[in-house]
């Protein structure tokens, strides 16, 4: 995990995003200033005095459709990122999903629990091993 702030990596995968819409386009809807915006999203820029803010790069992914920099801050903290709507469950309902795997969850647990299919070792088989 990359533990160095500012991460201009990060900012520059945002201003990417951005540039591919237009940051005057974006500073509009976002009511701010043109120049605010390329400040913020300058990966160099001062930031003691300049910030890019988790809502205004939360806009922008969202506008732009651009994930690169949720997958970059994901990867980041050990996640990856998956489309909801790329999931799609198998069975008809919930409920039906869920006990999806109960008769190999139950053939486990019954095997597990069997001494005469998985004999515990003696201490003598041990030793003589």
């Amino acid at each position: 995990m990359n533990d160095s702030l500012p991460n201009p990596a990060l900012i520059e995968a945002v201003q990417k995003a951005a540039q591919s819409i237009g940051i005057p386009t974006l500073a509009a809807e976002m009511d701010m200033r043109p120049s605010s915006l390329y400040n913020a999203l300058n990966p160099y820029a001062d930031r003691s005095m300049v910030k890019l803010g988790l809502e205004t790069a939360a806009y922008i992914i969202r506008r732009t459709g651009d994930i690169r920099p949720l997958e970059m801050m994901a990867r980041d903290i050990g996640y990856s990122l998956r489309k909801v709507d790329e999931t799609t469950p198998d069975k008809a309902t919930i409920d039906q999903e869920c006990c999806d795997d109960y008769e190999a969850l139950a053939e486990f647990s019954r095997l597990a629990r069997c001494v005469d299919v998985f004999p515990m070792p003696k201490p003598l088989d041990i030793i003589t091993l």
